[in-house]
């Protein structure tokens, strides 16, 4: 994926007629991709999504403008025959000491999702990253260095009221679009 700093740019060039980065990083992703591992298609193959789930995010209008994200599970899973079914994903109580730690800049898995499961953990601590992507919780380690040690001591424990509510990212450093963009 195209870092966070690099967006203003495509899209500007795109709005201008220019795919040329965004295609690259396309390719870039695809080619980063590369075989998986069996374990990586029998555990995400596995977990799955419902039919309701799958028919809702292709029926998304987004679709029609980007592609369909995540097609390479549409074409690998039913090879692999590890669906666990939808009893598997049916939502439970616990009352397990759980963090949750959520970049706002998601584009993957939203914050939507954390908050649509978080009623079901009891014992639940939500750090939003602000500005943090699906890599939210390397970038706030990387961001915060006391974070790190505040996460080794709930993961020793499972204390989570040592956890900060939020972690703050740096400023992102924009990158300018480049000449003829503009």
């Amino acid at each position: 994926m195209t870092s966070a700093r690099a967006w203003p740019a495509l899209i500007i060039a795109m709005h201008n007629g220019d795919f040329t980065q965004a295609a690259r990083a396309v390719e870039r992703r695809n080619g980063r991709q590369g075989l998986q591992t069996a374990s990586y298609y029998m555990l995400d193959c596995g977990s799955g999504i419902s039919a309701a789930r799958d028919s809702a995010l292709l029926a998304d209008p987004g679709v029609a403008l980007v592609g369909e994200r995540n097609r390479e599970y549409r074409l690998a899973c039913p090879v692999w025959l590890s669906d666990n079914g939808d009893a598997f994903r049916q939502n439970f109580q616990t009352t397990i000491p759980t963090l949750f730690v959520q970049g706002d800049w998601d584009v993957s898995t939203p914050p939507e999702n954390s908050r649509e499961l978080a009623p079901f953990f009891k014992n639940l601590h939500y750090v939003s990253v602000k500005g943090g992507s699906h890599g939210a919780l390397i970038e706030a380690i990387r961001a915060v260095p006391s974070f790190r040690q505040q996460l080794m001591e709930f993961f020793a424990s499972g204390d989570i009221s040592g956890m900060p509510a939020e972690v703050v990212l740096p400023p992102v450093q924009w990158l300018a679009p480049t000449r003829g963009q503009q």
